[in-house]
């Protein structure tokens, strides 16, 4: 307790120096200090940058087409054909972005001009359900593009600072207001991607209100996505027992918020005695089959609290993004963390693209600082696998729809056998196993036990050898 005081003071402080204090420009996840780093690093060919380098350096296309832009940009509903559209163009305005400031070569500054530009004097509103991961994750790459830009390339003028500042209040913030309004009502991830865009706005437009607030938010939001109601002291996190893929995407979006903090002077990665590290290592020790403390995890919705074991959907999957911790607890802070230095040792060093736009993937440039990383010394036992880990049960879609805030855990029984919960959120329907051939049948139910809509029932899903089960569509919860 004396320790989480202590640090909300050094929080207080800072809130009450930020508008004297000269901000840090660039300053989101790339620093003029960590452009250098990089230069310098792709100049020597000091591996693991220089091959990540490598990656980034593929992926740019300065000839790029622009899909956009759009005036409304969504994921879901009306205009959800823009989804991909939308984030091929920002991850190609980003890239150019970075590839100019570390080549010097015009061409990649201009193609991301042009794409900035663009979006910057048309888009005006995001829509659909998932608008706020719309705003959140496409939205963070957007305004990195633009703050690299705005600060290094000097054909940038006054007029596009305003355009962006224009975009970023009339598509963005709004979004990022409503979820705060509506909250809370999602998984974690969802809080934690609104709160990394609202820090990295703030910043752009030098606006302490909007900084601050997103740092309290962090701390303490009565939301799934700040980090005590996201990891808990022994790493395990809010969605660990959903699936290991929004596992790791609430906590690679909670440390690139910290970076963005860090940058402008803020150490949140210090936080409850630096409860992101327990988180990362949690997800190592889980996703490299090691056995991990599991307990029910009831959130504060109410709503996703049906996991009581570790979710083995997409585990040992791994997501580029473990490079950004490990540079800042081990390289800046000399802390230990083993099952991140074995992840990044076997699977991941050096890191290439990111998911989508659900992170910005090539850390070991990035964020690489000179560290060592190894295989893990005195491994623990692993983790037995369950009955039905890694099979796949098929059942009907509600042919009604189903209610806004409900989802459905899935059962499955082998004929004649007993009812297993399944340990795994939402499994895809076709997805192949390689197996005796076995008859399966599944059932769905509320995560209130409530009776379930009479569409919902028990029907068989066969499954054979290294085939597919495909029974019917699965229904898809609306929180993804």
């Amino acid at each position: 307790m004396r320790t989480t005081f202590a640090f909300g003071l050094l929080i207080l402080l800072f809130f009450f120096c930020l508008k004297a204090q000269a901000w840090v420009h660039p300053g989101l996840l790339h620093t003029s200090e960590a452009i250098e780093r990089m230069r310098g690093y792709i100049i020597t060919e000091t591996e693991p940058a220089y091959s990540s380098f490598q990656k980034l350096k593929e992926q740019t296309n300065a000839d790029y087409q622009m899909a956009g832009p759009w005036e409304t940009i969504a994921r879901d509903g009306e205009f959800g054909n823009t989804k991909n559209g939308n984030e091929r163009d920002f991850n190609a305005a980003y890239h150019c972005a970075l590839m100019w400031c570390l080549t010097d070569e015009e061409v990649y500054a201009n193609k991301a001009m042009e794409i900035v530009r663009a979006y910057a004097s048309k888009l005006r509103h995001i829509d659909g359900h998932d608008a706020p991961l719309m705003a959140g994750l496409n939205g963070f790459i957007f305004v990195n593009a633009c703050e690299l830009l705005r600060y290094t390339y000097p054909k940038w003028t006054d007029e596009d600072t305003h355009g962006v500042e224009l975009c970023l209040r009339s598509a963005f913030l709004p979004v990022l207001e409503e979820f705060e309004r509506q909250s809370p009502y999602a998984n974690g991830n969802w809080g934690a991607i609104v709160n990394k865009m609202r820090l990295a706005t703030g910043v752009f437009l030098c606006d302490s209100t909007l900084v601050s607030h997103a740092v309290d938010y962090y701390l303490n939001a009565y939301d799934n996505g700040s980090l005590p109601h996201y990891i808990a002291p022994t790493g395990q996190c809010q969605e660990s027992g959903r699936d290991q893929s929004h596992a790791m995407l609430g906590i690679i979006t909670l440390a690139e918020t910290c970076e963005v903090a860090w940058s402008q002077g803020i150490d949140l990665y210090g936080a409850l005695e630096n409860r992101l590290l327990a988180g990362f290592e949690y997800a190592a020790c889980a996703n490299l089959g090691y056995e991990v403390p599991f307990e029910r995890w009831d959130d504060i919705t109410g709503l996703y609290s049906g996991w009581n074991e570790l979710g083995t959907k997409a585990l040992g999957q791994w997501r580029p993004g473990f490079e950004l911790p490990y540079n800042h607890y081990v390289g800046r802070k000399g802390l230990s963390m083993p099952y991140t230095s074995a992840v990044l040792h076997d699977y991941l060093r050096p890191e290439g693209e990111g998911t989508g736009n659900d992170d910005v993937g090539f850390g070991s440039l990035f964020f690489y600082n000179g560290t060592k990383v190894n295989q893990l010394k005195n491994k623990p036992a692993k983790r037995k696998d369950g009955e039905y880990e890694a099979k796949l049960l098929a059942y009907p879609a509600p042919a009604d729809g189903a209610p806004l805030m409900r989802d459905y855990l899935v059962e499955a029984r082998a004929e004649g056998g007993d009812w297993v919960e399944i340990p795994t959120y939402m499994a895809q329907v076709n997805v192949a196993v390689c197996s005796s051939t076995v008859c399966f049948a599944a059932t769905a139910t509320t995560a209130s036990r409530s009776t379930p809509p009479a569409s919902v029932t028990k029907a068989a899903a066969q499954i054979s050898p290294c085939g597919t089960a495909s029974s019917g569509q699965m229904w898809r919860t609306r929180y993804s």
